[in-house]
């Protein structure tokens, strides 16, 4: 078995761990994992773990790199002998399902957050044979907007996470430390990444 993870690009944030993630989990399940993206700082990490990345400029919606990136993920299945491909992210996922009309192969697409549908971005956004939502909230949204996708095709999950990293056992006096924390009082450990929309449950507790 031998899938594909296509997606924008694997800078700092929250689908893009989870794509690393992922990667690593089926690697470690036996299953022959590569993934396709515009790079970004954690192709390291990929690399580290023996997972094989291609850059395929898959970060915007210009014309040329949609093109070049249609060719490339052509070329790269073909090469690999992908058994499944799966997108993540508008753009990759409307290539792909480009891409899947003429090679029909199995697809899966993943919902990690809302897209705008106005102006015509409803009929460019592209779900796979089966969709992973995130949480009940992104279901009802797929189920909401996108009448192709059927209730009996999504599949609700959640984000792991890697335990070797989020331990027990991990040391974080420094942390204590530096925002002057008070050891002995309850703590509340919210993640996610920085920005508005994402914020308002640590302004609350705050």
């Amino acid at each position: 078995m031998k899938v594909l993870l296509a997606t924008m690009g694997l800078g700092i944030g929250g689908a893009e761990t989870h794509i690393v993630e992922l990667a690593k989990g089926l690697k470690k399940k036996g299953i022959d994992v590569i993934v396709a993206s515009n790079g970004g700082a954690y192709t390291k990490e990929l690399e580290q773990a023996n997972i094989v990345h291609y850059n395929v400029p898959m970060h915007n919606k210009k014309i040329s790199n949609v093109i070049k990136s249609y060719k490339l993920l052509k070329e790269i299945i073909l090469k690999e002998k992908v058994n499944v491909v799966h997108g993540h992210a508008r753009i990759p996922s409307f290539i792909c399902s480009l891409l899947k009309r003429k090679m029909n192969f199995p697809f899966v697409t993943t919902a990690h957050w809302t897209f705008d549908t106005t102006h015509g971005l409803k009929y460019i956004t592209k779900w796979g044979d089966k969709t992973v939502a995130v949480s009940e909230d992104i279901k009802k949204y797929l189920l909401d907007n996108y009448s192709k996708v059927k209730k009996e095709n999504i599949i609700v999950t959640v984000n792991g996470i890697d335990t070797e990293k989020f331990s027990n056992n991990a040391d974080y006096s420094s942390i204590l430390q530096e925002f002057n924390i008070d050891n002995n009082k309850e703590k509340i450990v919210y993640i996610s990444r920085l920005d508005a929309s994402r914020a308002l449950v640590a302004r609350t507790v705050n």
